[in-house]
């Protein structure tokens, strides 16, 4: 199983630290230990049940940007086409115009949508976080050797995570 295929990995440890690891990718050259501040001690159960919250997130903001991206485009291929089509048909100018001005309008408004949609998706997932025990959604990440003495210890449990 090379890099690519490894999953993340929950670790509770026997005094309720969790830790996740972060396996190499795109951002990261090399394992990574995250730590989590949580404001109890949440089960295993409970941290699958969290990664396959995640994915669902992710798999519906994958499914909002690309909606949002087909938009602009259709938008712009619409303009493109009033344009074209008056001048073929020697229609006259004022629909295009109309159209246009439509247009600029919708990508002037896009990047505001966009920031709502995205700040209100990261609101949702600190949610999840919060929801499943922890202080934030945001972990620290620490060094190896500190890590693998807490996994290591008497008393960790570990479960395998979804999230890639």
């Amino acid at each position: 199983m090379g890099p690519a295929d490894e999953k993340p990995e929950w670790f509770i440890t026997q005094d309720g630290t969790v830790l996740q690891t972060w396996p190499p990718g795109l951002d990261n050259d090399r394992l990574k230990y995250l730590r989590y501040k949580t404001t109890r001690t949440p089960t295993l159960q409970e941290l699958q049940e969290l990664d396959r919250r995640i994915d669902q997130f992710r798999i519906s903001l994958e499914r909002r940007s690309r909606i949002l991206v087909i938009l602009v485009i259709a938008l712009v291929v619409l303009v493109a086409a009033s344009w074209l089509v008056s001048v073929l048909l020697g229609v006259s100018m004022i629909y295009p115009a109309v159209i246009s001005g439509i247009g600029l309008v919708a990508i002037v408004v896009a990047p505001y949508v966009v920031r709502a949609i995205s700040g209100g998706s990261r609101a949702k997932f600190d949610q999840l976080y919060l929801n499943a025990g922890f202080a934030s959604s945001v972990p620290r990440t620490i060094k190896t050797d500190d890590a693998l003495a807490m996994i290591n210890a008497r008393g960790t449990v570990r479960g395998g995570g979804t999230n890639p």
